[in-house]
């Protein structure tokens, strides 16, 4: 009479949970967020949209890797948020943004992130294996992103001549 425990963690895309669509509520989630971020405020609509093209594509990709089966596409679809990741920290670099401001920034978008992959676990009654699961994966994928981030800036940064910004104490 038991309810029989999956072996594996429904898809997202099955459920429903498109990468578009998580996406949104993602975003739909933070949109306040740029106004809690003061120098967002000061870059020019152009300059924002530069930083949103990354930004959908990190979600976008992350999303998808969440979701692969195969481990040579979860693969791709990583590397390639990577890459975004990279260009967002060379952009956070050429707008003198310093590595614990690029860092923050990418932190701020975490959170709401991790909250919505919870949200969508709950709504969907995934077991406590399958959410764990998912959170691990996600934490994991993030941890590299914000790496990847941090190597753009100083790509970026140490490429121009520049010294990184010292953190104040």
């Amino acid at each position: 009479m038991l309810p029989v425990s999956p072996t594996t963690r429904p898809g997202l895309a099955e459920l429903g949970e498109t990468p578009r669509n998580l996406a949104r509520s993602y975003r739909a989630g933070g949109e306040d967020a740029p106004m809690r971020i003061p120098w967002v405020t000061e870059l020019d609509e152009a300059k924002r949209e530069r930083f949103r093209g990354f930004g959908r594509g990190i979600v976008a990709s992350l999303i998808a890797a969440l979701d692969a089966e195969d481990a040579g596409r979860r693969t791709e679809l990583l590397r390639s948020a990577e890459d975004a990741c990279a260009n967002y920290g060379r952009l956070a670099a050429g707008e003198s943004l310093g590595a614990s401001m690029t860092a923050d920034v990418f932190l701020r978008f975490r959170r709401p992130f991790l909250d919505e992959l919870a949200s969508v676990a709950r709504r969907r009654e995934f077991d406590a294996t399958s959410t764990s699961a998912l959170i691990a994966d996600a934490n994991a994928a993030l941890d590299d992103l914000m790496l990847a981030t941090l190597r753009g800036w100083e790509a970026a940064t140490l490429g121009s001549g520049r010294r990184p910004a010292l953190p104040n104490p």
